[in-house]
């Protein structure tokens, strides 16, 4: 008979404990979990990109990028989202070239990643570079045409720049492939208002 049964906690037991706190908001306990998966495992790039997402929803953009770098050197260099999501970071801390640079390298590898090109569009909007960001925005609308997020953020841009019978006709594009889209009506009637 077994008086004691410690079970130790293994690497992915770390990874799913640290991956629990992130799902409940708490950051901070999620990085000792994922501190710990990399005791185990110090070459196991996961644990360094889900501690860089803690990181930066912590906003310790700093420490999040450095993270990712780690992740990058494990042999990630050719891992699309590691190099999005230090554009978010870098998107979020206002260095816009930077952002831009990592999005280039996620382009790189895979063009197809409609989220790369939307943060484009909303870099050059913050730019006020709108051309630009209505070309990043019909990129992405090449690769799913009947993307409905791609329509309603193009609304809300032409909407913001008071471009009203753009938006409109944005809202209008939803309609015809939803019908019944509620947020499009409701975009719409707001427009006209």
């Amino acid at each position: 008979m077994k008086l004691f049964n410690f079970k130790k906690k293994d690497f992915e037991t770390y990874i799913r404990e640290g991956e629990d706190y992130m799902d409940g908001g708490e950051f901070e306990k999620a990085i000792k979990s994922f501190d710990n998966a990399i005791k185990i495992d110090e070459n196991s790039a996961i644990p360094y990109v889900l501690k860089a997402s803690a990181l930066y929803n912590l906003r310790r953009f700093e420490e999040s990028l450095e993270v990712s770098k780690e992740a990058i050197e494990l042999s990630l260099e050719d891992d699309f989202i590691v190099y999005y999501n230090i554009s978010i970071t870098y998107y979020s801390m206002e260095r816009y070239d930077d952002a831009f640079e990592n999005l280039d390298k996620a382009l790189k590898i895979n063009q197809n990643f409609i989220p790369i090109y939307v943060l484009k569009a909303s870099i050059y909007k913050k730019l006020e570079q709108y051309e630009k960001s209505l070309e990043e925005y019909n990129k992405a609308l090449e690769i799913n045409p009947e993307d409905l997020g791609i329509y309603s953020l193009k609304a809300d841009f032409y909407f913001s720049i008071k471009d009203y019978n753009n938006a409109i006709k944005e809202c209008e594009k939803i309609q015809n492939i939803a019908p019944d889209d509620y947020e499009a009506i409701n975009r719409k009637a707001f427009i006209y208002f």
